[in-house]
């Protein structure tokens, strides 16, 4: 679903991978230019320092550049995904068989054309910036702490294991809950839709205490749901900064000892320790990012049913257009049977001049409502045909 909706966008979101790539860049030079800083801080290479600062200004000014492009392209990447997703949806709706669309609230297409397009898009978009930019700063800084001692690169990367685990749990258990809060959600504008269609009714049958409490006993479940996916989410960036901690204890120890006995310098272990603080946000990041594609994930598992709906009601391809001169209608032998089975009709036959006038009498769940929608083609007959001016208006069954 990403890739059919970014398509259009590609030359935007090429431009923001390509600045993530450029920030990914820029901060993985950091801790080389905080290595040559320290190295060159005793003695009197002032020229050095000179340069190694100025990079970092152009390395920052860099980060901070391409940060903007890339957002910026994405967000106005996100909003268009909003829009034709909508749009779908609607022209999905609008051509959706009555049956169908009746058998639905409204409150639950209510529900995906505010809240779940909008968690779609949140995905995708926090797909190609948060975790394309995220993942290759972090490759870019593992880099140079490979660069400029591996033995410690080794220990600190100990904790990636251990944080892709923890990542993947949590992102079961926020997309679980999501889905839940999202149904919760389109059952509370269903609710609130009803209540507000019928609050005549609810005051002359003095039912108000009544909807209250079903509005609240729905507002309370979607406080559940949503507080379990928001713990689920906010859980992956403390666990991860408690894993990174051991991982920056482990490398202060071993690399302390080796610049203790010589094997490093000063300025080696204060830049392979600024790549690893530097790496350990954006892994942070890379572990929220995880659960809200997951959050996406569950709101596109409720748009999909929309967007894939086919009207079995169609116009085959050798209809003619049907032009109604007398508007006599014959029923033959017609049938209808509700999408779980339930019989509306069972066999009618009807005759209508032209010119008349007829009144259908009967109890409620008679079929007279039935019968009038299989006229327009609202419905199609589950057996036999429907006539006007003697043309068939709907295919037999």
């Amino acid at each position: 679903m990403a890739q059919e909706y970014l398509k259009p966008h590609w030359k935007l979101a090429a431009v923001a991978l390509l600045a993530s790539i450029v920030v990914a860049g820029a901060t993985g030079a950091v801790p080389l230019l905080i290595k040559h800083a320290l190295d060159n801080i005793v003695g009197t290479d002032s020229w050095m320092l000179l340069l190694v600062a100025g990079g970092a200004i152009v390395a920052t000014a860099v980060q901070a550049i391409g940060t903007y492009v890339a957002r910026s392209n994405m967000a106005t990447i996100g909003q268009m995904i909003v829009a034709a997703v909508q749009k779908r949806m609607f022209a999905r709706i609008m051509h959706a068989d009555l049956a169908w669309v009746s058998r639905t609230h409204s409150g639950r297409f209510l529900s995906s054309f505010l809240y779940d397009a909008n968690r779609v898009r949140d995905s995708i978009t926090v797909t190609v910036i948060d975790l394309g930019q995220n993942l290759l700063t972090v490759i870019a800084l593992i880099g140079a702490m490979f660069w400029l001692n591996w033995k410690l690169a080794l220990i600190g990367s100990t904790i990636i294991p251990f944080v892709a685990f923890v990542i993947r749990k949590l992102g079961k258990r926020t997309r679980k809950a999501t889905k839940r809060n999202l149904e919760g959600s389109g059952d509370l504008t269903a609710v609130i839709s009803e209540a507000l269609k019928g609050i005549r009714v609810v005051k002359a049958y003095d039912q108000e205490a009544t909807e209250i409490s079903r509005a609240s006993s729905t507002i309370d479940r979607v406080r559940a749901t949503a507080l379990k996916a928001i713990k689920s989410r906010n859980m992956a960036s403390p666990v991860t900064g408690m894993l990174s901690g051991v991982g920056i204890a482990a490398v202060i120890y071993f690399g302390g000892r080796s610049v203790q006995t010589g094997f490093l310098t000063i300025g080696d272990l204060g830049g392979f320790l600024s790549a690893m603080l530097l790496a350990y946000e954006p892994l942070k990041k890379l572990a929220n990012t995880q659960t809200l594609m997951h959050e996406g994930a569950a709101a596109a598992s409720r748009i999909f049913p929309i967007l894939d709906i086919e009207p079995s009601i169609t116009v085959p391809a050798d209809a003619k257009p049907l032009v109604v001169t007398d508007g006599a209608v014959r029923f033959e032998n017609v049938h209808f049977h509700y999408g779980d089975g339930t019989p509306a009709l069972n066999g009618i036959d009807i005759e209508i001049p032209k010119g008349h006038t007829v009144a259908l009498v009967g109890p409620s769940g008679a079929g007279k409502s039935t019968i009038l929608n299989l006229v327009p083609r609202f419905y199609d007959p589950t057996g036999g045909r429907i006539l006007i001016d003697g043309r068939h208006c709907a295919p037999r069954s």
